[in-house]
C-alpha cells in the first residue's frame, strides 16, 4: 500500500468587519423588544455571513450577536408578539433566537433542501411560514416546535409569504410569475393570480387586509382587492396598476406598520415613496370625481349615468409623493413610522454598510440621510493585510481606506483607526516595534503612519508603478519594496525626534 502524504487542513474560525452581508435583508425595530431601557432607540437586525448582528444605529455599536453555524443567513423575520427572531440559512434550516438572551431557543426547523428565502410569523407569533428556493412552502408550529404541513404548487423560488389576520389564508409569491392564495383549513390553493408575465419579487398586504400590491419585473405595481366570498375564503380581483418610474428589475417593496407609506426600490439606486390614503380620503376623492363627472355630462347636455364613473380608482388610494437616489447599490429596505408625518427608512447596501434616511411629509415630502453605519467594515475589496509582531493588531487596506483593528480574541475585533488619506492601498507592513505602519499604494507612493494616533507622518514617492509588496529586511533596520515598474528598492529607517518631524 503506497504511503500517502498528509496535509494540514485549515478551517475558518471567525469573521469580522462585516456590517451586513448580501444574501438577506436588514430589519429595523424599536429597542424595547430587546431591553425596556432601550425604548425609543432604533436598532437594526443585520445578517453578517453566518451570524446576525443587532446594531445600535445611534452609537454604531454591536448590541448583540446571534451566532449561527457555518451556513450563511438568507432570510430574517421578527415575531410581532415576542422578542423572537426566525433566521433562515442557505442549507435550508431555520433557527429561532431569543433576542433578550442572544441565544437560540434550541428550536431548529429542517424541511427545505436549499436556501430559505422568505419567512413570516402570523399575528400571534405561534405559526411561522417559510418559502424556499426548492419551491416549497412549509407551515411550522413555533409552540410545539414541529412542522404542520407542506404546500406544493409553485414552480420557482418562493419570494414572499404572509398570513392574513381575519382569515385562515396564506398568500405566497414566486419567481414562477404567480401569486397563490392557500386555504389553510383544507391545505389547498383556491386562487392563483396570473396577470404578471415576469418574476414576482415581493408583495405588500395593507393592514386593513383589503388590498394587495404585487411587485414584478415589469414596470407595473398591480393592486388587487380582497373581499369576502360565500363559496370560498376570499374573492380576489385586479382593480388597477401603478406605473413605476423605472422599467428595470425592482429590488423590493415595503410598507410601514400603519399602512400609510409604501417604499419601492427600483433599479440599483432609485427609491420611490408612495403615500396611501385612508378610507375617508378615498371617499372624499370619489365624491369629487363624481361631481366633476356630473358637471361634464351637464355641459355636454347628456344624462349622467352612475355606472360611467368607477367607484374605485387606484390613484385615489396610492399616489407617488417623491423619489430619491441612494448613494450606493441597494440590497433591501425597511421602514417604520416615528410620528404622524415622520418615518425612518433603513437601507442595506451592497458596499457593506447600513444607512438611515429620515422621511418627512410635512410641510412638503422630503428625505435626508440621518446616519450611516460604515466604521466597522470596508466599503470595497480588501487588498492587503498585516499583523503586528504580537498578533494584537491587524491592519487592512482597500482602495480607499486603511483600518487598524485591535484583536481581543479570535472572534472579537474593534476598529480603532480609519485612515482615509491613503489612496489605493495594495501592500502593508508593520515596522519593528509595532508603533508604525508602512502602506504601499497603486500610485507608487509609500505612506508612514503612527499606529497609536493614526497620524500620517511621511509620504514619499518610492516607485513609478504600483508598490506590490513591502517587507522588513532581515536586520530589522530597513525595509524592501517591489513594484510594477520592475524595480526592487532597499530602504533604511532613520530615527528622528518630534522636533525634526515634518510640519513641526
Amino acid at each position: 500500500m503506497p504511503v500517502t502524504k498528509q496535509y494540514l487542513r485549515y478551517e475558518e474560525s471567525s469573521a469580522f468587519g462585516v456590517v451586513c452581508s448580501r444574501k438577506a435583508g436588514a430589519l429595523l425595530f424599536d429597542g424595547h423588544l430587546l431591553d425596556k431601557n432601550r425604548k425609543g432607540r432604533r436598532l437594526a437586525l443585520a445578517p453578517a455571513l453566518d451570524h446576525v448582528i443587532i446594531w445600535d444605529l445611534k452609537t454604531s455599536e454591536k448590541v448583540e450577536v446571534l451566532k449561527g453555524d457555518s451556513h450563511e443567513v438568507t432570510s430574517l423575520c421578527l415575531s410581532p408578539s415576542s422578542p423572537l427572531v426566525a433566521i433562515g440559512y442557505d442549507d435550508g434550516n431555520i433557527k429561532i433566537f431569543n433576542m433578550e438572551t442572544a441565544r437560540d431557543t434550541s428550536v431548529t426547523f429542517s424541511g427545505h433542501s436549499s436556501s430559505v428565502i422568505s419567512l413570516s410569523f402570523d399575528g400571534s407569533g405561534t405559526r411561522l411560514v417559510s418559502g424556499g428556493k426548492d419551491t416549497d412552502v412549509i407551515i411550522w408550529d413555533v409552540i410545539n416546535e414541529c412542522g404542520l404541513y407542506r404546500l406544493k404548487g409553485h414552480k420557482g423560488p418562493v419570494t414572499w409569504s404572509s398570513f392574513m389576520k381575519d382569515n385562515n389564508v396564506l398568500i405566497t409569491s414566486s419567481k414562477d410569475t404567480m401569486v397563490k392564495f392557500w386555504d389553510l383549513d383544507t391545505q389547498h390553493c383556491f386562487e392563483t393570480l396570473t396577470e404578471s408575465t415576469s418574476e414576482v419579487w415581493g408583495c405588500v398586504l395593507l393592514p386593513s387586509q383589503s388590498k394587495l400590491v404585487t411587485l414584478s419585473s415589469d414596470s407595473e405595481l398591480r393592486v388587487y382587492e380582497l373581499s369576502p366570498a360565500p363559496s370560498h375564503p376570499l374573492n380576489v380581483s385586479l382593480v388597477g396598476s401603478i406605473k413605476r418610474q423605472l422599467s428595470t428589475r425592482p429590488l423590493g417593496i415595503r410598507i410601514d406598520g400603519r399602512g400609510s407609506l409604501m417604499v419601492v426600490m427600483s433599479g440599483d439606486h432609485l427609491i420611490e415613496v408612495y403615500g396611501i390614503r385612508n378610507e375617508e380620503e378615498i371617499d372624499k376623492r370619489r365624491r369629487k370625481r363624481i361631481k366633476k363627472s356630473k358637471k361634464k355630462a351637464a355641459e355636454a347636455g347628456l344624462e349622467w349615468v352612475e355606472s360611467d364613473t368607477p367607484t374605485y380608482v387606484v390613484e385615489d388610494q396610492f399616489h407617488l409623493l417623491y423619489n430619491f437616489n441612494s448613494s450606493h447599490r441597494m440590497k433591501s429596505c425597511d421602514i417604520v413610522q416615528v410620528s404622524d408625518n415622520n418615518y425612518q427608512l433603513l437601507l442595506s447596501l451592497h458596499e457593506n454598510m447600513l444607512q438611515i434616511h429620515s422621511l418627512s411629509l410635512s410641510p412638503s415630502p422630503s428625505s435626508c440621510l440621518h446616519h450611516s453605519l460604515t466604521a466597522p467594515g470596508h466599503r470595497s475589496d480588501i487588498r492587503s493585510l498585516c499583523l503586528s509582531s504580537d498578533g494584537s493588531l491587524l491592519s487592512s487596506g482597500s482602495n480607499d481606506v486603511i483600518k487598524i483593528w485591535r484583536l481581543r480574541d479570535q472572534s472579537m475585533a474593534t476598529c480603532i483607526h480609519t485612515l482615509t488619506d491613503c489612496g489605493y492601498v495594495v501592500s502593508l507592513c508593520v515596522v519593528p516595534g509595532d508603533r508604525h505602519l508602512l502602506a504601499g499604494t497603486k500610485s507608487g507612493d509609500v505612506h508612514l503612519y503612527e499606529i497609536s494616533s493614526g497620524i500620517l507622518l511621511e509620504t514619499f514617492k518610492a516607485h513609478s508603478g504600483s508598490v506590490w509588496s513591502v517587507g522588513v529586511s532581515p536586520g530589522r533596520r530597513g525595509f524592501t519594496t517591489c513594484s510594477a515598474d520592475h524595480d526592487v528598492k532597499f530602504w533604511e529607517f532613520e530615527l528622528i525626534t518630534d522636533e525634526d518631524r515634518p510640519g513641526r
